[in-house]
């Protein structure tokens, strides 16, 4: 098809060009990426064009009519006649179209076919139509039935040799069911192309045809398939040789890594690689015949159309453009665009562009990494500069040059020994020396004579030189005198000095500071006095308070909690002392420290013992207005009915009746006795020891003697001593309070569910908390708070009892040094905490 010399187009049914052969260029001027997917109206000339349209609807629609003349538009205007043959194909959906320019052959082989072979007027309009010099005609086998034209003598037969033969028998092997396919496809088509295939020449040589099939087999005037064929072997080795070169270009073009496009000069797209795919997000299908403004944001679209223009007029273009695509989102592209000249006409215009994306992202990060670098030296309280290996300056920040009184827009690339000429083999001079010739840092303090001044530096080797830092440290190394005469005075006493200079970092301790706290001087140093007595410690947090207060006052005493360093819990009693310049500036702090760890635990047990004796006296107050209480009201009894024996005029069965109720009252006093008697032995049980208790062990002894009950009120007890397993405690008394608050939880439980008491307990920063909790009745905290633990006490009437437990699990806890509290509701059940002091054996 390629190298026919008759124009080939196939048409969609829109009329729209989907492939054209090479014959376009020779005819009308056009490359053929030039016409694909271009309407066959912007080719036919205008006054043919309605004619033309009308004919191929009609052959769409089912028409015999498939020849037809018109007029085309050549590229440079002028206009050409053309002759055709249409065919359409149900099937493929496509018109295949052969036109020829000209007439003047067409008559000729006309002439010549009509002499060489006598057949009717039908056959000859036929033959016309169809003939290049290159015609023969087939039956419906594929044997020759007439065979005239130049081809056959190309190939070195005459017609006599072809008359009779079968076409199938010239074809290559493996060509023959491409000839086959094609041959029986004709069946349902007018006109057929069979491309290239090889057909046996007289000399045994291959040869490379080309054939046009035209299907008159059902018209009865000539009842033959006609051949248009040409020789295209020379144009298949040349093309064999193009196709090779136009391989490794196309794998060039698609493995390329960078963006490649090629375009016309109005920016039509004609041809993409994957990596274009990959960038626009669009497959190569959707981006030809698409156009910048289809593809490119507004934004970008005035940048590309001037770039095209220039490269359009024969101009290489190089531009970077940051583009925000649709799908992909935002690249950065270096771009260049190639004219292609061929025969100095512009054939098309590459674009090559190169992701730099990531490349500018890294520049950006780089540029600002720089900026962030130079932000923070130009920041850094120290001097800074940079020597390369030259002992060139390469950078200075504006503290080198305050301290130094320089100016570095002058010294900038200047040797650092023309600035300080006087240090040249001084002491800056070696260590820096040896920091560049081993690559170890340097850490020095040095005195500069020009300035008079003291100064603290590092010096960091690298492969490019020296990172130098520096600072005046004049008024420390002065200090520092100054505080080898104060440390003097301060060693010969036996409480704890410490001096710090103005920030409050600690520049010196004495020996008694060591033997207070456990900490060396050298732990101490460059430390703050705010992180020593507020840090890890510290026991309060108002110690933070008091050690800040300082700074507000020329002295300044406390008490401070403090953690010594082998963990022992000290008190200290500080007093800072601030010295003050001329101006009134602090200049250093002087602290002083005691030891009053014994003075603060004698303190803490007597007010211990006061808080105690204060709760036992109001316990007694109870105690004696309760047993005033109870006790007047059986020995009232008591006291009147034995008045009734001096009646005179008793008789004995009254008699009787008052003997039995003094035997009542008597022991109703004898029961409130012993019931004061265990109160009162409980609160006389202080030197009672106490030991490790396991609340396991306890709580299986309180089951053991409450079974009975268990059993009948099928209560179910749920355990968890994970936190705290035991704890330190007499512990008959915790026996007690444990079988007193859960026989309350046994008595008092609820009817709604099933009864349950959870018995666990929890670790604080100072106790350990045994819990207590059911889900019984519960009771009004807010109505009876006041009397919960108090003697005598009950708040429900239908469970017997004398109101004394609680009263007596109060009693018992406080005495081990604990409290006990309880939180309960109306129907919500009662949960009962008790604390205990966590205390060393």
């Amino acid at each position: 098809m390629q190298y026919s010399p008759d124009l080939i187009f196939i048409l969609d049914q829109e009329g729209i060009l989907v492939e054209i052969n090479r014959a376009c260029s020779s005819l009308l001027g056009y490359d053929v990426q030039e016409l694909i997917g271009t309407s066959i109206k912007d080719l036919v000339y205008a006054a043919d064009l309605d004619e033309t349209l009308m004919l191929l609807d009609a052959i769409v629609g089912g028409s015999k009519s498939n020849y037809h003349e018109n007029r085309l538009v050549h590229k440079t205007g002028s206009v050409i006649d053309v002759s055709w043959t249409i065919g359409w194909s149900e099937e493929d959906g496509y018109l295949f179209c052969v036109g020829r320019s000209g007439a003047a052959n067409l008559k000729a082989e006309y002439s010549k076919v009509k002499e060489d072979f006598n057949i009717g007027r039908a056959q000859h309009h036929e033959l016309t139509e169809h003939a290049s010099g290159v015609l023969d005609m087939l039956d419906t086998d594929g044997g020759y039935i007439y065979a005239g034209g130049a081809i056959n003598k190309r190939l070195g037969y005459s017609s006599e040799e072809l008359i009779g033969q079968n076409v199938f028998d010239y074809i290559h092997r493996d060509d023959v069911k491409k000839f086959k396919e094609a041959w029986i496809k004709l069946n349902n088509l007018p006109l057929l192309q069979v491309p290239g295939y090889r057909f046996l020449a007289a000399n045994g040589e291959w040869r490379w045809l080309e054939t046009i099939l035209s299907n008159q087999r059902y018209n009865p005037e000539v009842n033959a398939i006609i051949l248009i064929s040409q020789d295209i072997t020379e144009q298949k080795k040349s093309w064999v040789k193009t196709e090779d070169s136009d391989q490794r270009f196309r794998s060039l073009f698609e493995n390329n890594p960078d963006m490649v496009v090629y375009e016309n000069k109005k920016g039509v797209i004609l041809d993409v690689n994957r990596a274009a795919e990959t960038i626009f997000g669009f497959e190569r299908h959707e981006l030809i015949n698409r156009t910048p403004s289809a593809i490119f944001p507004a934004a970008t679209l005035p940048l590309f159309y001037e770039r095209l223009q220039e490269a359009a007029a024969g101009k290489q273009v190089n531009f970077e453009a940051e583009i925000e695509f649709r799908k992909t989102g935002k690249h950065v592209l270096d771009i260049k665009k190639i004219p292609v000249v061929v025969d100095e006409q512009l054939v098309g215009i590459f674009t090559v562009a190169k992701d730099i994306t990531a490349v500018r992202q890294s520049f950006n990060i780089i540029k600002k990494q720089a900026n962030k670098l130079n932000t923070i030296f130009e920041s850094l309280t120290d001097a800074f500069f940079t020597l390369d290996r030259d002992w060139n300056l390469t950078y200075i920040n504006s503290e080198f040059d305050r301290l130094l009184q320089t100016n570095k827009k002058e010294n900038i690339g200047r040797k650092l020994w023309e600035v300080f000429p006087e240090e040249k083999n001084g002491v800056f001079y070696r260590h820096y020396k040896h920091a560049m010739e081993t690559g170890a840092a340097a850490h020095f303090e040095a005195y500069l004579s020009r300035l008079n001044a003291w100064f603290e530096v590092k010096a960091f080797a690298s492969e490019e030189g020296l990172s130098v830092y520096f600072s005046d440290i004049t008024n420390r190394i002065i200090a520092q005198e100054e505080l080898k005469k104060l440390s003097v005075v301060a060693s010969k006493t036996h409480n704890g000095v410490i001096i710090a200079d103005k920030s409050g970092v600690i520049e010196w301790v004495n020996d008694s500071f060591t033997h207070i706290t456990e900490y060396t001087a050298d732990e101490q140093y460059g430390k703050s006095i705010i992180d020593l007595f507020t840090g890890a410690g510290t026991l309060q947090e108002n110690a933070r308070h008091a050690v800040s207060k300082i700074i507000s006052s020329s002295f300044f005493e406390a008490e401070v909690p403090f953690t010594a360093k082998s963990g022992r819990e000290l008190w200290l009693e500080i007093g800072v002392t601030l010295i003050k310049d001329t101006e009134g500036s602090v200049t250093r702090y002087i602290v002083m420290i005691s030891d009053i760890t014994l003075q603060k635990q004698a303190i803490l047990e007597r007010n211990q013992f006061i808080e105690v004796l204060q709760s036992s006296n109001q316990s007694l107050h109870e105690f004696t207005h309760v047993v005033s209480h109870k006790l007047r009201s059986p020995v009232a009894n008591i006291l009147g009915l034995t008045s009734l024996f001096n009646l005179p005029d008793i008789d004995n069965a009254t008699k009787e009746e008052v003997i039995d109720k003094l035997g009542t009252a008597a022991h109703n006093l004898d029961s409130v006795i012993r019931d004061l008697n265990h109160v009162l032995s409980l609160r006389d049980s202080f030197d009672l020891e106490k030991t490790n208790v396991q609340f396991d062990d306890v709580l299986n002894r309180v089951i053991l003697l409450l079974q009975d009950q268990l059993t009948q009120s099928q209560v179910e007890i749920r355990r968890d001593f994970s936190l705290a397993p035991s704890v330190y405690a007499i512990e008959h008394y915790l026996l007690d309070i444990m079988y007193n608050l859960l026989n309350n939880a046994i008595k008092f439980q609820g009817s709604e569910e099933k009864p349950l008491v959870e018995v666990y307990t929890q670790a604080e920063e100072d106790f350990i908390v045994l819990v207590v909790k059911d889900n019984g009745i519960g009771f009004d905290l807010d109505k009876h708070r006041n009397d919960v633990f108090g003697m005598y006490k009950r708040f429900h009437s239908h469970v017997g009892g004398k109101g004394l437990g609680l009263y007596l699990v109060k009693t018992q806890v406080e005495t081990m040094g604990g409290r006990i509290s309880v939180n309960s509701k109306n129907g919500a059940g009662s949960k009962f905490e008790i604390y205990f002091r966590k205390i060393d054996k």
